[in-house]
């Protein structure tokens, strides 16, 4: 195997001889320090974007066995295929995105923030017709949005420039949906799954409420809502999604619906031997999860 060139080798050991210092233990001292280190780390993630664009362009990748430069990388350099995938598609676009290039350099948005914007500038080139792009409004944005806020704002950004191939997108990811149950030692279930960002968050609406620790001595940590969810789908019948407008019940009668069960019926059973410890109340029992066009309810009877 090669070796890397004069200029890396200088860079690692650099950075082995600082990494060797002991860390400041002043409040400020950290907080400078830790605003540099990270402007330092972008850098070199803006270098190693220009250099993963440069091998993609060979077939070095090939040689080595892979079936492409991200797949080199995820083995070579440790990364996830997305991480892979943002360094090459920064690189291929430096010359488009210039003002963004020069904002991370000076500390205005960190590298995430430029490879989002990276990928606006594909997006766009993707779509052909000559169009160009601009990325000022989007670098307005960065400056003054987290990553996961601009994320988002990049999805909205996309549906604007492309909304047929913005909803292709989403239809994607709908069908990309799956649930996986395999048994396990002892009779163990793992469940693995991928929702569309629109179940996702419908999933997490209906079960984070139930992740909330009802006092000092709730000693239960982040994973214990599974629990809840085996107790509810053996004792209890989970009512399906309801329409916001139920046309059948209107027609009939304008009268409230019967609850599902009474409050003294919930407390019973919360209060059984078979239910976990340290349950939700009874206010936590109805979450309202809301979504596109609909209103899902996740009731007990």
């Amino acid at each position: 195997m090669p070796e890397s060139s004069l200029g890396v080798q200088l860079l690692i050991a650099e950075i082995e001889r600082f990494c060797a210092q002991p860390s400041p233990v002043a409040g400020d001292e950290l907080a400078a320090g830790l605003r540099e280190v990270a402007r330092g780390r972008n850098l070199l993630d803006l270098k190693f974007s220009e250099m993963a664009a440069a091998f993609a362009q060979t077939d070095q990748y090939d040689v080595d066995g892979c079936v492409s430069p991200i797949h080199w990388m995820r083995l070579n350099c440790h990364m996830t295929s997305g991480a892979a995938a943002d360094r090459i598609a920064v690189g291929e676009r430096i010359d488009s995105v210039p003002q963004s290039v020069e904002a991370m350099v000076g500390g205005e948005v960190g590298f995430p923030h430029l490879a989002l914007i990276a990928r606006e500038a594909e997006a766009v080139a993707e779509l052909g017709g000559g169009r160009q792009f601009d990325e000022t409004p989007l670098l307005a944005k960065a400056r003054d949005l987290t990553v996961g806020r601009f994320r988002n704002f990049c999805h909205h950004h996309r549906h604007a420039i492309d909304p047929e191939g913005y909803v292709a997108n989403q239809a994607q990811a709908c069908e990309a949906r799956a649930l996986t149950l395999k048994t396990g030692e002892g009779g163990m279930l793992w469940i693995r799954g991928v929702l569309d960002p629109e179940g996702g968050a419908v999933v997490r609406t209906a079960l984070e409420p139930l992740a909330k620790r009802n006092g000092r001595n709730d000693d239960r940590t982040a994973a214990w809502p599974m629990g809840w969810l085996s107790w509810l789908t053996t004792r209890w019948r989970v009512v399906r999604c309801r329409a916001r407008v139920d046309t059948a019940l209107t027609s009939r009668s304008p009268r409230r619906s019967k609850p599902c069960c009474s409050a003294a019926g919930l407390r019973r059973a919360s209060s059984s031997s078979h239910c976990p410890s340290h349950g939700p109340r009874f206010s936590d029992w109805r979450v309202i999860a809301a979504s596109r066009g609909f209103s899902s309810t996740l009731t007990l009877r």
